[in-house]
């Protein structure tokens, strides 16, 4: 990893039902603080030549199936290696992530007797975690459950990298990304002129929302999620219409170093 540059890979940035080659949203910092697991995160690693014992925490934005479909195979990993689950920490929305591993064990408790139980962080928004590497910051996103958007500041190379998890448009986001060196900003409701007026009431956010709110945060980038593939082209051009910054649609393992 280059001085001073934080590692960002793309695991995945496709919608709740991904395309063929593609994966739901989630990514790694850092090559050991994965966001979300999406639905194959675990194969996703390795195709990318990272190594899924590595990871230290896992970080829940929310408890929507497709953001935590892979977490069974991380725990099953971790048995097979041999590891502990104490040794891994999960930080996700309080009492919602409780669940959410609670059902994980259970599904594999004919297997995990002994394999200890992971370090839960249950925050709730306006609440931080820290550690010697990482200061992360939280806010309420505007979803159906209680989700969390993150801010986590790289101590090392100094850059901070905002996730919106899944939300709609959000001025409190605004603020809360505001001169923030990269923004990773979900855009499932895809592009207005293809929006139904039954799916603009989902709490999603478009592609020009997502765009308007980096452009009003004033980022450096801007990595559109949750978003099909078949939508990359006009995406970027609505983000050149919209964003001063760079505006990218990630490919599954696309890596960074911002």
């Amino acid at each position: 990893m280059e001085e001073n540059k934080t590692h960002l890979c793309f695991l995945g940035t496709g919608d709740s039902t991904p395309e063929e080659n593609q994966d739901t949203a989630s990514l790694i910092i850092n090559k050991k603080y994965l966001v979300d697991t999406g639905w194959s995160s675990l194969q996703s690693l390795r195709q990318c030549g990272l190594n899924p014992s590595d990871i230290e925490i896992i970080f829940l934005t929310h408890c929507h199936h497709d953001h935590y479909l892979a977490l069974p195979s991380h725990f099953y990993w971790w048995m097979r290696m041999g590891k502990r689950l104490d040794d891994l920490k999960i930080v996700g929305p309080a009492k919602e992530i409780r669940k959410v591993v609670d059902l994980t064990i259970n599904f594999l408790k004919e297997s995990a007797k002994s394999i200890g139980y992971p370090q839960l962080i249950e925050l709730s928004p306006n609440e931080i975690y820290e550690d010697q590497n990482i200061y992360v910051e939280t806010i309420k996103a505007v979803h159906q459950v209680p989700t969390l958007s993150y801010k986590f500041k790289d101590l090392k190379s100094g850059k901070s990298i905002i996730i919106s998890g899944d939300s709609a448009y959000s001025e409190k986001l605004i603020e809360f990304a505001r001169g923030s060196n990269a923004l990773v900003h979900e855009a499932g409701l895809g592009l207005s002129e293809y929006l139904a007026e039954a799916e603009s009431k989902r709490l999603h956010s478009t592609v020009e929302q997502a765009c308007e709110v980096a452009q009003a945060a004033e980022v450096d980038l801007l990595f559109l999620v949750h978003l099909q593939d078949v939508y990359k082209k006009e995406a970027l051009e609505v983000g050149k219409k919209i964003f001063s910054g760079k505006t990218y649609k990630p490919f599954l393992g696309e890596i960074f170093l911002i």
